[in-house]
Protein backbone atom coordinates (compact mmCIF):
# COMPACT_ATOMS: atom_id res chain seq x y z
CA UNK A 1 0.00 0.00 0.00
CA UNK A 2 2.83 2.16 0.90
CA UNK A 3 4.29 1.83 -2.12
CA UNK A 4 1.20 2.12 -4.34
CA UNK A 5 0.71 5.57 -2.57
CA UNK A 6 4.39 7.01 -3.47
CA UNK A 7 3.85 6.04 -6.89
CA UNK A 8 0.76 7.77 -6.81
CA UNK A 9 2.14 10.93 -5.75
CA UNK A 10 5.40 10.85 -7.87
CA UNK A 11 3.54 10.99 -11.00
CA UNK A 12 1.27 13.85 -9.60
CA UNK A 13 2.67 17.25 -11.60
CA UNK A 14 0.39 20.53 -10.39
CA UNK A 15 -1.08 22.90 -12.98
CA UNK A 16 -0.66 26.47 -13.70
CA UNK A 17 2.20 28.57 -14.12
CA UNK A 18 5.85 27.17 -13.23
CA UNK A 19 7.67 29.79 -10.88
CA UNK A 20 9.86 30.39 -13.38
CA UNK A 21 7.08 31.44 -15.79
CA UNK A 22 5.83 34.06 -12.67
CA UNK A 23 9.32 35.37 -12.37
CA UNK A 24 9.52 36.38 -15.73
CA UNK A 25 6.40 37.87 -15.81
CA UNK A 26 6.92 40.15 -12.80
CA UNK A 27 10.51 41.16 -14.38
CA UNK A 28 8.37 42.12 -17.17
CA UNK A 29 6.01 44.34 -15.28
CA UNK A 30 8.85 45.53 -12.91
CA UNK A 31 10.58 46.79 -16.12
CA UNK A 32 7.14 48.46 -17.40
CA UNK A 33 6.72 50.00 -14.05
CA UNK A 34 10.48 51.58 -13.10
CA UNK A 35 10.62 52.88 -16.89
CA UNK A 36 6.96 54.66 -15.89
CA UNK A 37 8.44 56.48 -13.15
CA UNK A 38 11.29 57.34 -14.92
CA UNK A 39 9.71 59.05 -17.58
CA UNK A 40 7.47 61.09 -14.80
CA UNK A 41 11.03 61.59 -13.18
CA UNK A 42 12.43 63.41 -16.48
CA UNK A 43 8.65 65.17 -17.17
CA UNK A 44 8.65 66.47 -13.36
CA UNK A 45 12.62 67.78 -14.01
CA UNK A 46 10.90 69.32 -17.04
CA UNK A 47 7.81 71.45 -14.81
CA UNK A 48 10.95 72.29 -12.18
CA UNK A 49 13.26 73.72 -15.02
CA UNK A 50 9.82 76.17 -16.50
CA UNK A 51 8.86 77.39 -13.05
CA UNK A 52 12.14 78.34 -12.15
CA UNK A 53 12.75 80.40 -15.79
CA UNK A 54 9.31 82.00 -15.13
CA UNK A 55 9.99 82.70 -11.43
CA UNK A 56 13.31 84.88 -12.73
CA UNK A 57 11.36 86.18 -15.49
CA UNK A 58 8.63 87.49 -12.40
CA UNK A 59 11.89 88.89 -11.00
CA UNK A 60 13.66 90.76 -13.75
CA UNK A 61 10.20 92.01 -14.49
CA UNK A 62 9.22 93.38 -10.82
CA UNK A 63 12.98 94.91 -10.48
CA UNK A 64 13.20 96.95 -13.56
CA UNK A 65 11.17 99.59 -11.59
CA UNK A 66 8.62 102.35 -13.07
CA UNK A 67 9.65 104.26 -15.51
CA UNK A 68 10.47 108.36 -15.22
CA UNK A 69 6.58 110.31 -15.96
CA UNK A 70 6.75 112.53 -19.09
CA UNK A 71 6.50 116.16 -18.69
CA UNK A 72 3.20 117.36 -18.53
CA UNK A 73 2.21 118.98 -22.17
CA UNK A 74 2.31 122.62 -22.60
CA UNK A 75 -0.50 124.55 -23.70
CA UNK A 76 -1.25 124.81 -27.16
CA UNK A 77 -1.70 127.78 -29.17
CA UNK A 78 -5.14 128.08 -30.37
CA UNK A 79 -5.36 127.17 -33.85
CA UNK A 80 -6.27 129.63 -36.83
CA UNK A 81 -9.53 128.39 -38.07
CA UNK A 82 -9.34 126.72 -41.39
CA UNK A 83 -10.27 128.15 -44.82
CA UNK A 84 -14.07 126.01 -45.66
CA UNK A 85 -13.01 123.50 -47.39
CA UNK A 86 -14.92 122.71 -50.53
CA UNK A 87 -17.16 119.53 -50.18
CA UNK A 88 -17.02 117.33 -53.20
CA UNK A 89 -19.62 114.29 -53.06
CA UNK A 90 -18.07 110.62 -51.56
CA UNK A 91 -17.02 108.11 -54.56
CA UNK A 92 -19.42 105.50 -54.81
CA UNK A 93 -17.90 102.19 -53.24
CA UNK A 94 -17.44 99.42 -54.80
CA UNK A 95 -19.03 95.96 -53.89
CA UNK A 96 -16.53 93.92 -51.78
CA UNK A 97 -15.44 91.04 -53.49
CA UNK A 98 -15.81 87.52 -51.83
CA UNK A 99 -11.94 86.19 -50.54
CA UNK A 100 -10.86 82.68 -51.43
CA UNK A 101 -11.50 79.72 -49.72
CA UNK A 102 -9.00 78.90 -46.92
CA UNK A 103 -6.73 75.98 -47.98
CA UNK A 104 -7.29 72.50 -46.70
CA UNK A 105 -5.68 71.57 -43.33
CA UNK A 106 -2.39 69.59 -44.01
CA UNK A 107 -2.17 66.09 -43.16
CA UNK A 108 -0.29 65.04 -40.04
CA UNK A 109 3.00 65.74 -40.05
CA UNK A 110 5.25 62.88 -38.89
CA UNK A 111 6.37 59.59 -40.93
CA UNK A 112 5.78 55.80 -40.40
CA UNK A 113 7.69 54.50 -37.79
CA UNK A 114 8.69 50.89 -37.36
CA UNK A 115 9.72 48.96 -34.06
CA UNK A 116 11.13 45.80 -33.08
CA UNK A 117 10.74 44.35 -29.68
CA UNK A 118 9.01 41.38 -28.26
CA UNK A 119 6.21 40.03 -26.70
CA UNK A 120 5.48 37.78 -23.36
CA UNK A 121 1.84 35.72 -22.92
CA UNK A 122 1.61 32.92 -20.58
CA UNK A 123 -1.62 31.47 -22.45
CA UNK A 124 0.57 31.91 -25.59
CA UNK A 125 4.18 31.60 -24.99
CA UNK A 126 4.64 29.90 -21.45
CA UNK A 127 6.40 33.42 -20.60
CA UNK A 128 8.62 32.96 -22.91
CA UNK A 129 9.75 36.08 -24.92
CA UNK A 130 9.13 36.54 -28.56
CA UNK A 131 9.65 38.70 -31.48
CA UNK A 132 7.26 41.35 -32.57
CA UNK A 133 7.45 44.04 -35.31
CA UNK A 134 5.27 47.02 -35.35
CA UNK A 135 4.66 49.80 -37.85
CA UNK A 136 2.86 52.86 -37.11
CA UNK A 137 1.49 55.04 -39.65
CA UNK A 138 -0.02 58.84 -38.62
CA UNK A 139 -3.52 59.70 -40.10
CA UNK A 140 -4.98 63.27 -40.59
CA UNK A 141 -5.56 63.48 -37.05
CA UNK A 142 -2.20 64.07 -35.73
CA UNK A 143 -3.23 62.25 -32.75
CA UNK A 144 -4.55 59.20 -34.01
CA UNK A 145 -2.21 56.28 -35.62
CA UNK A 146 -2.94 53.23 -37.63
CA UNK A 147 -0.99 50.15 -36.05
CA UNK A 148 0.28 46.95 -37.84
CA UNK A 149 1.82 43.83 -35.51
CA UNK A 150 3.03 40.89 -37.13
CA UNK A 151 3.87 38.57 -33.76
CA UNK A 152 6.17 35.26 -34.12
CA UNK A 153 3.53 32.60 -32.87
CA UNK A 154 4.65 28.91 -32.99
CA UNK A 155 5.44 27.82 -36.66
CA UNK A 156 4.32 31.26 -38.22
CA UNK A 157 3.53 34.75 -37.63
CA UNK A 158 -0.29 36.63 -36.06
CA UNK A 159 -1.05 39.85 -37.26
CA UNK A 160 -2.78 42.30 -35.64
CA UNK A 161 -4.50 45.53 -36.80
CA UNK A 162 -5.73 48.82 -35.15
CA UNK A 163 -6.15 52.31 -35.10
CA UNK A 164 -4.07 53.70 -31.57
CA UNK A 165 -4.54 57.01 -30.44
CA UNK A 166 -1.86 59.09 -28.53
CA UNK A 167 2.00 59.89 -29.65
CA UNK A 168 4.42 56.78 -29.86
CA UNK A 169 7.07 58.87 -29.79
CA UNK A 170 6.61 59.88 -26.54
CA UNK A 171 3.49 60.04 -23.81
CA UNK A 172 0.82 57.63 -23.98
CA UNK A 173 -0.92 55.23 -26.60
CA UNK A 174 -3.95 53.00 -26.39
CA UNK A 175 -6.65 51.39 -28.68
CA UNK A 176 -8.11 48.66 -29.93
CA UNK A 177 -6.63 45.83 -31.59
CA UNK A 178 -8.24 43.07 -34.12
CA UNK A 179 -6.63 39.95 -34.85
CA UNK A 180 -6.73 38.16 -38.10
CA UNK A 181 -8.54 35.36 -36.07
CA UNK A 182 -10.91 38.24 -35.26
CA UNK A 183 -10.42 38.10 -31.71
CA UNK A 184 -9.88 41.56 -30.04
CA UNK A 185 -7.86 43.41 -27.75
CA UNK A 186 -7.27 46.57 -25.99
CA UNK A 187 -3.49 48.13 -26.65
CA UNK A 188 -2.29 50.22 -23.35
CA UNK A 189 1.20 51.98 -23.86
CA UNK A 190 3.53 54.20 -22.73
CA UNK A 191 6.14 55.62 -24.81
CA UNK A 192 9.60 57.34 -23.67
CA UNK A 193 11.65 58.78 -26.20
CA UNK A 194 10.41 56.09 -28.93
CA UNK A 195 10.71 53.35 -26.67
CA UNK A 196 7.38 51.44 -25.68
CA UNK A 197 6.50 49.33 -22.92
CA UNK A 198 2.63 48.23 -23.24
CA UNK A 199 0.05 45.74 -22.70
CA UNK A 200 -2.65 43.62 -23.78
CA UNK A 201 -5.91 42.88 -22.79
CA UNK A 202 -8.92 40.77 -23.64
CA UNK A 203 -12.39 41.13 -23.44
CA UNK A 204 -13.84 38.08 -21.91
CA UNK A 205 -17.57 38.43 -21.14
CA UNK A 206 -18.19 38.59 -17.14
CA UNK A 207 -14.80 38.08 -16.57
CA UNK A 208 -13.87 41.53 -18.04
CA UNK A 209 -10.85 42.60 -19.22
CA UNK A 210 -8.29 39.99 -18.94
CA UNK A 211 -4.27 40.55 -19.46
CA UNK A 212 -2.91 38.29 -22.41
CA UNK A 213 0.62 39.97 -23.17
CA UNK A 214 3.34 42.51 -22.18
CA UNK A 215 5.61 43.94 -25.11
CA UNK A 216 8.02 46.24 -25.75
CA UNK A 217 8.84 48.09 -29.00
CA UNK A 218 12.26 50.64 -30.05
Amino acid sequence: MVCLVASLLGGYRPSGPSLEQKLRYLEAENTMLRRAVESKNRQLAKLTAEVERLKALVKEAAGEGRKEEPDPPKAAKPAEPAPAAEVKPAPKEEPAKASPPAPAAPAASGRTIKLTGAYASDTWTKGRPERLEAVFTPTADAQTWTVAFAAAFRDGTQRFTGTLRGNPRQGTISGPVRASSGRTFTFEGRADAGRISARAFEQRGREGNQLQATLTLK
